[in-house]
């Protein structure tokens, strides 16, 4: 769940509650730590005009980058443009293009949660919103 800041961590936070057998618990969180690595360093190195892919798999677990908006974080790595991005940004102007590229945004994250989720085993493929 999103913890909200804290006299400890100045910014909100996620907490996860992992359970299972000792190996099972020390290989998942293992997991979410290089991914919270992963992202630190993108969105938190000094990645100017640098761009990644949006998807990264690390140990057979599929995560998305998002980053952090340029307006706040300048340096973090950027995203490479998705080819239906690309369509919506050459062929609309104003403020149809605004609309159309969160649209299409919105798509690609339903798309790229699909595909994270095809990837886990039984009950976990379920999505959450229905």
């Amino acid at each position: 769940f999103n913890k909200p800041p804290d006299r400890e961590v100045d910014r909100p936070t996620r907490q996860f509650h992992v359970a299972g057998a000792r190996g099972v618990v020390q290989h998942a969180v293992d997991i979410i730590c290089h991914a919270i690595q992963l992202y630190k360093d993108l969105a938190e190195g000094n990645h100017s005009n640098v761009t990644v892919k949006r998807l990264h798999k690390l140990d057979n677990v599929i995560f998305r980058y998002e980053p952090p908006p340029r307006s706040k974080v300048p340096f973090a790595a950027q995203v490479e443009y998705d080819v239906a991005e690309l369509q919506v940004l050459q062929n609309t102007k104003g403020p149809k293009s605004l609309h159309g590229i969160r649209e299409v945004r919105e798509q690609l994250a339903r798309r790229d949660e699909a595909m994270m989720r095809s990837n886990l085993p039984g009950p976990a493929r379920q999505p959450k919103h229905q």
